[in-house]
């Protein structure tokens, strides 16, 4: 069984955690490596979380409902 088939909720999300950390974590380099001030460093990662749960609501609200609802066939 593929994974899209039946995804395993608690999966996603650490899988998501991870990405958005690690996605942090570099900006936070970048900006440093760049000479940012830390002021703008700060803001930005406060804006950054902000900003990925309104695109991801917007997202989220535009799926099909029963995108990842199984079938009956699907459920033997």
């Amino acid at each position: 069984m593929a994974i899209h088939d039946s995804p395993n909720q608690s999966a996603i999300r650490i899988r998501w955690t991870l990405f958005g950390a690690a996605g942090l974590a570099c900006g936070l380099i970048a900006a440093l490596v760049l000479g940012a001030p830390i002021q703008t460093i700060v803001g930005l990662l406060l804006v950054t979380p902000i900003l990925t749960g309104v695109v991801g609501a917007v997202l989220e609200a535009f799926q099909p409902e029963n995108k990842f609802r199984r079938t009956p066939r699907q459920r033997r």
